[in-house]
């Protein structure tokens, strides 16, 4: 079902997506990775207070796996970033680098706010 969603996400389809999304929640309300995309929806949709409201969710389900840990640390990183609270986005991308030194996203991203 997760994989419908990004699916859809991922072809611009938001509103078909977030209603996967939202259905995969109601049938596992603590899988992760659907509050993760809703983060992510709702950041592509602008609305950065709400997409770190289900990051937040999104990072207590998530806690045991670093690389997605990672991943929402990215994208909590982002949404402070257009929120305009920069160090704070700035100690999350850190985070994200710390769960997953791969994280190349991450990396550039911190590079671009500078020290």
């Amino acid at each position: 079902m997760v994989q419908q969603g990004v699916k859809d996400l991922n072809s611009g389809n938001l509103d078909d997506a977030e209603q996967v999304f939202e259905q995969a929640l109601r049938i596992s309300p603590s899988f992760g990775r659907p509050y993760y995309y809703l983060g992510v929806l709702s950041y592509k949709e602008k609305d950065y207070k709400r997409s770190l409201a289900f990051l937040e969710q999104a990072e207590t389900y998530l806690a045991g796996d670093d690389f997605w840990l990672s991943q929402v640390y990215l994208q909590e990183g982002l949404s402070l970033e257009a929120l305009n609270l920069k160090d704070t986005a700035k100690k999350k991308l850190r985070l994200a680098l710390e769960k997953d030194p791969k994280n190349d996203s991450a990396k550039k991203e911190l590079d671009k706010l500078g020290p």
